[in-house]
């Protein structure tokens, strides 16, 4: 049988390989061993004890490993969808602690369960604007440092979010020490700019993630 031109009677508007869908999803930056699960529940908006069982089975397994656990809105079964159905979900796996990494949560999901959006939006541009003037007006313009180091963090802790924004805050503190010591004692007594030590690395550092990002498309 020949199976490429059954698939072009049977679908004659996909034009997309197999190839083409997998470069849309590069791999992961993930420790080894991380597991990545996923709940995919149908719109219904209901969160019943059969899918809660797995659904903890699945974010602890994800979590605990310092994979990704994702939710995943099952877009097959738009009949049995109900106006509010994702929203409804969502607040359920929350009322009992269940959180995703990723899923359907963008601004209008958000406004549903009760996030004030632009109030969120607004207090985070303020006090991150404020947090890089002060440390701009203390230590100066450091290059590359909030560029790489959360990078290179994820590739360690993974990309839960709780143990990646600690993690990038400590991590960012040691390279910055290690960074000024090295800028310190390289040309002794003749003493560096930190900024000029923190480009050369995050430049190298910039290309490689570039390069591998690109090689996994």
């Amino acid at each position: 049988m020949d199976y490429q031109r059954l698939a072009d009677l049977l679908f004659p508007d996909v034009t997309e390989t197999p190839a083409d869908m997998e470069a849309k999803y590069p791999p992961r930056e993930l420790p080894e061993g991380a597991k990545v699960t996923r709940f995919a529940p149908s719109p219904t908006g209901f969160v019943h004890f059969g899918g809660l069982f797995p659904v903890m089975v699945c974010e602890r397994l994800a979590h605990q490993s310092g994979g990704v656990f994702y939710l995943r809105i099952e877009d097959t079964d738009k009949k049995r969808e109900v106006e509010g159905g994702v929203q409804q979900i969502v607040q359920g796996l929350r009322a009992f602690g269940i959180n995703f990494d990723e899923g359907p949560i963008g601004e209008d999901n958000a406004r549903h369960i009760g996030v004030n959006v632009k109030r969120v939006k607004l207090v985070i541009l303020i006090t991150v604007s404020v947090m890089i003037g002060i440390c701009v007006s203390i230590s100066g313009t450091i290059s590359f440092v909030g560029l790489v180091m959360p990078h290179m963090t994820r590739m360690i802790v993974g990309p839960n979010h709780k143990r990646l924004l600690a993690s990038s805050m400590f991590s960012g503190a040691i390279f910055l020490l290690l960074a000024d010591l090295v800028a310190r004692t390289l040309l002794s007594p003749i003493e560096l700019s930190i900024g000029v030590v923190t480009s050369l690395v995050g430049a190298v550092a910039f290309v490689t993630i570039f390069y591998r990002t690109r090689k996994g498309r």
